[in-house]
């Protein structure tokens, strides 16, 4: 009990002998534990007010010349999507985009906790369902087997343990597999994109999924085309919902 009540005095004295910097500025972070100052994140876009209802698309990016779907960007009123619904908490740019780089290619693995709560105090009003209901499961993206072992680390993973805990939902981190074999999709275009991922995904456990609802996470929705793979493996093993969670999407 001694040493617990001294812990936070430890800290203290740390802070001082240490001052926190910030990643991504180096400047000294007045914010005990934040790995980027406030001064910093005050640039980051955060997605709010009129969207499209299905891939989240900020309104003012969107086409709103649709006359049967009014409510729907130009791609979504072309493409037929299989997850229900995507959600991003930021736009791709700035500290946002500096952060998830930091974090997914310059070992930075803390930053998946933290853009976790950002992203989890974004989209905050957009969980409809008890926290406590049953039913509904938090799955991230995985990576394939060679890009673990290289990073040692899933940032999607983080991620979701995140929005776990904040809604005191399941976490189910291996039962989405990605199959040996489909390149990373950074660099790829638009094409090359969809192609690369097409048939790259596979449930572990399809009874695990059946009649669930599912929250799949990522890091970027680009061009949704890892999240329309997974959600179509998701309903074909019987999920009834699959919503898809990221920290930010491009524009």
């Amino acid at each position: 009990m001694a040493l617990k009540r001294l812990l936070p005095l430890f800290s203290h004295c740390l802070n001082i002998t240490f001052p926190p910097v910030c990643l991504l500025c180096g400047g000294e972070n007045s914010v005990d534990q934040a790995p980027i100052c406030p001064q910093c994140w005050a640039k980051a876009n955060p997605i709010r007010g009129m969207i499209c209802q299905k891939c989240g698309l900020p309104m003012g990016m969107m086409d709103r010349s649709g006359v049967d779907h009014p409510c729907l960007c130009a791609s979504c009123r072309q493409n037929k999507w299989v997850f229900d619904k995507a959600r991003a908490g930021f736009i791709f740019d700035g500290p946002v985009r500096e952060a998830i780089h930091m974090m997914k290619y310059q070992g930075h693995f803390g930053l998946g906790a933290w853009l976790g709560r950002k992203m989890t105090e974004v989209l905050q009003d957009t969980i409809h369902n008890d926290p406590n209901e049953e039913g509904v499961l938090i799955l991230p993206v995985p990576l394939s087997s060679d890009r673990f072992r290289e990073r040692e680390f899933n940032h999607a993973f983080a991620l979701a343990k995140c929005l776990g805990r904040s809604w005191n939902i399941p976490v189910c981190p291996s039962l989405l597999e990605r199959k040996p074999g489909s390149k990373p999709q950074v660099g790829l275009t638009p094409k090359e994109r969809w192609s690369n991922v097409r048939g790259a995904f596979k449930i572990k456990d399809q009874g695990l999924v059946l009649k669930k609802e599912i929250i799949l996470v990522d890091d970027v929705f680009t061009t949704g085309a890892t999240a329309h793979e997974c959600s179509w493996e998701l309903k074909k093993a019987g999920a009834i919902h699959v919503r898809v969670w990221t920290v930010a999407r491009t524009l």
